[in-house]
């Protein structure tokens, strides 16, 4: 046997203990919570980044003012791709816990797993809160129609389900379960509509709401001219293919025409929001200083370093930068924290509030690092797994020679320092990031225990592995049942092992290679 990995436990008791706890922490004072996702949409190409003079870069007056009123994260990081970088948002924890680590391929591809404890079902467990959840705007976590209601977790969905729109003004829109076809408004436009539409019904009662925009993803258009002010464009297909990042900026432009629209009718004084990018921008359109093969989908920090801002009446001293290491993880945490509910207890997390920062406080987590993974079908070199720590940056790409950098002396990861003497710091932050990715490869998923369907856990990959999953009641037995219909899922650099059927008793497990 490998090891014991994980016990798990009963369920009623555990989830009722938390949300006795979660009544006796909500804040009486809670705001609304909005938070805006833009798509693909890297710090290259957003002005208040990005100073490098060769880069074109849209207008974005409104999402800059949010600026002067919050907080900028400098170092914030998502997933190189979308989908792992929304069920992180959503779940708080890595995909190699959640199962998306990689794109969600087709709208009937099992995405998010019903058995994730999810934002809006954590929020929802607290009624004494009165908070109302919705997501509009762009899913991509699988499911089928039904996928953000029942595998999401939210009350009501609006939005489209896929990774892209075949057109901005003919696609397909879903709403609770229900699809349209050949839906004609602006998709940007329709977003905001939806939005302010749900928020108006909500009337005094506080909100969360999650509006995620396709806007930048492709394919790239020319807007209606009334949202943006690339008149000029042609909007000829030939054009757009020969010439597509004015385009881009145009998409960029009208989503933050959309977005002023929608802060000037709700109450901002009443109102946190959040807004940041899901991943870098897509090559074809990527400005200086970085390169075409070094955004979406790369490993590297124009694939996963976005803009990251958050403001809102309640933040210390306005206007200001940080330059602490976060991640899209984190939004988990710090929207509970918002709005006045504890983190559950039940499942793993890696998500940490980033409310100290918000309030101009401390904020140094110990050994705080932070993950980078992708699974995806990717040109050789981009998938695999980066950690980050300090100024540090290590890279795995699957199938490739580890890269380790200093961002601090080298932003742009110019240098691979593995390819020269390490200084004495240096060896031991390696030493320390690998020790880290290999935690994090060998740490168990266990899922919400009054609902679970399955238990997994995971170990690092190595070959010819032929793994089996043994389940016995009691650690000191030496009655370990092997779980004949256990499921292995190779990832690449990790296995994953599941038990579909679990006992709703307590178990431990333990992984065999025979």
């Amino acid at each position: 046997f490998l090891k014991v990995l994980w016990r798990k436990l009963s369920s009623v008791k555990l989830v009722g203990f938390l949300l006795v706890a979660a009544v006796m922490t909500a804040s009486a004072a809670s705001r609304n919570v909005l938070l805006i996702i833009a798509d693909d949409y890297g710090i290259d190409s957003h002005s208040l980044y990005n100073t490098n003079s060769a880069a074109s870069l849209p207008p974005t007056p409104n999402i800059n003012a949010l600026a002067q009123r919050g907080v900028l994260f400098r170092n914030a990081y998502g997933q190189p791709v979308c989908s792992p970088s929304r069920c992180a948002m959503l779940t708080g924890r890595y995909g190699f816990r959640n199962g998306v680590t990689q794109v969600v391929e087709s709208l009937a591809t099992p995405g998010v797993q019903t058995n994730e404890y999810t934002l809006p079902e954590v929020i929802s467990a607290n009624a004494q809160l009165s908070y109302s959840c919705a997501s509009i705007g762009k899913w991509h976590l699988g499911g089928a129609a039904a996928g953000p209601n029942t595998a999401g977790g939210w009350p009501h969905f609006s939005g489209s389900l896929g990774g892209a729109l075949a057109s901005y003004t003919s696609w397909m829109k879903t709403v609770d379960g229900r699809s349209t076809p050949n839906y004609s408004v602006y998709a940007t436009t329709d977003n905001v509509n939806d939005a302010l539409s749900w928020i108006q019904q909500r009337g005094t009662n506080r909100w969360f709401l999650w509006l995620a925009f396709n806007a930048g993803h492709t394919p790239y258009h020319k807007p209606p001219n009334n949202l943006h002010s690339y008149d000029s464009l042609s909007g000829t297909q030939a054009d757009i293919t020969a010439n597509p990042r004015p385009y881009y900026e145009a998409m960029i432009e009208s989503m933050d025409t959309e977005i002023g629209r929608l802060l000037s009718q709700i109450d901002t004084n009443q109102t946190t929001i959040l807004f940041l990018g899901d991943n870098g921008t897509q090559g074809r359109v990527i400005q200086p200083p970085f390169s075409s093969s070094r955004g979406k989908d790369s490993l590297y920090e124009g694939g996963v370093r976005v803009p990251f801002i958050v403001a809102g009446p309640d933040i210390v001293n306005r206007g200001r930068s940080s330059d602490a290491v976060v991640h899209c993880v984190d939004l988990y945490a710090t929207i509970l924290d918002l709005v006045g509910v504890p983190l559950p207890a039940v499942l793993p997390t890696d998500s940490r509030s980033l409310l100290p920062v918000l309030l101009s406080q401390p904020f140094t987590p110990a050994e705080r690092a932070i993950l980078v993974e992708n699974e995806t079908t990717a040109p050789a070199g981009q998938s695999g797994r980066a950690v980050r720590y300090s100024n540090f940056k290590l890279i795995q790409p699957t199938g490739s020679a580890e890269e380790f950098y200093d961002l601090a002396r080298d932003p742009l990861e110019a240098t691979n320092l593995l390819l020269r003497t390490l200084t004495a710091e240096q060896q031991a932050t390696l030493a320390l990031l690998h020790a880290k990715l290999d935690a994090w490869r060998n740490i168990p998923n266990a899922q919400r225990p009054e609902v679970a369907t399955q238990f997994a856990l995971e170990t690092s990959w190595f070959a010819n592995a032929n793994l089996s999953l043994w389940r016995s009641p009691d650690l000191g037995s030496a009655n370990w049942i092997q779980v004949t219909n256990a499921m292995v899922q190779d990832h690449g650099f990790s296995f994953r092992v599941v038990d579909p059927q679990p006992p709703f008793s307590r178990a431990f497990y333990r992984l065999r290679s025979d």
